[in-house]
């Protein structure tokens, strides 16, 4: 008798909960009819400006009825952070998939107005060519020769990449050329152009949310290596040739030699005058050195 009683229980509350459940999935129904149930978007929470690379501050999610859902909108993070703004987007506005670049589109072809698009060719390792994407904003410098000495100057700031083929590099290849298009102004256009001819180019990462420029003056392989350049800069010549000098505390004269980066400084000190006393010159004795009939070996005059 028990036993029965379980089991009218147990139907019982199967029974209830299909009932509870049928009644639960119409009023789900009817609330989207009605378009009660709210639905997730991403919504721009600042200005953003088209081509600019969309970054979570920039975005959140908010839920909103149905009904009010415009058609193509985007209601996850994945698929908007990262992406590259096709149009103005203004705060607020409900982010669609026609708001950003769409994967195969190509951003020259959003060029804004009084830009260039100039491609260059640049070679990276892929551990550094990966990490560049569409729309990222870049600075670009230039390390050029200068007299004897290399230099490194930051030409151009706060530039966008519009364009990067291939767009990755296989790691297990090595250092490969990338092309990259930049958008910039016909004044940086004729920088960058001498740059490649002259020179080897290298872009840099910058943060994305700063739009600012800094001023540099550049560096030289001397302040790299912490050389005092001399008052006879003017006769240094390429690696391996003499350079000659005066120290202060010279007591003769001196040479530098330069190897590479390498600097050595040899003194050749006066040489002791009873060195050439009774030295046979001409056939004859002399009693006194005369500094004039000599060079000594190894003296800069032998050089």
């Amino acid at each position: 008798m028990r036993s029965l009683s379980n089991s009218v229980i147990l139907l019982i509350a199967f029974l209830l909960a299909v009932v509870v459940g049928v009644l639960v999935l119409r009023f789900i129904q009817q609330q989207k009819a009605k378009g009660v149930v709210p639905g997730r978007v991403v919504v721009a929470s600042q200005n953003i400006k088209a081509q600019d690379l969309i970054s979570a501050e920039m975005v959140d999610v908010q839920t909103m009825p149905i009904a009010d859902v415009p058609p193509n909108s985007l209601g996850k993070l994945d698929s908007v952070v990262g992406q590259i703004a096709k149009v103005d987007i203004t705060r607020g506005s409900v982010i669609s998939g026609k708001d950003i670049v769409s994967e195969g589109e190509n951003l020259i072809d959003f060029l804004p107005v009084n830009f260039r698009a100039m491609t260059i060719s640049i070679r990276q390792n892929p551990g550094e060519a990966n990490l560049y994407r569409l729309g990222q904003k870049v600075d670009v410098l230039v390390t050029l020769r200068e007299a004897a000495r290399l230099r490194t100057k930051t030409i151009l700031q706060n530039v966008r990449i519009l364009y990067k083929n291939p767009p990755k590099l296989e790691s297990d290849r090595g250092a490969g050329d990338v092309n990259y298009t930049f958008a910039v102004t016909p004044e940086d256009a004729e920088k960058l152009a001498l740059a490649q001819r002259e020179g080897n180019i290298q872009i840099v990462m910058r943060s994305q949310g700063d739009g600012g420029t800094v001023q540099t003056t550049g560096t030289s392989s001397d302040q790299i290596l912490g050389r005092v350049q001399s008052a006879i800069e003017g006769l240094r010549g390429t690696s391996g040739e003499v350079i000659y000098s005066d120290t202060e505390d010279a007591e003769g004269p001196a040479v530098e030699i330069i190897r590479g980066i390498e600097i050595e400084i040899k003194q050749f000190g006066t040489p002791a005058p009873d060195m050439y006393m009774g030295a046979d010159v001409n056939g004859e004795s002399s009693d006194s050195w005369d500094e004039g009939n000599y060079e000594l070996e190894g003296s800069p005059d032998a050089l």
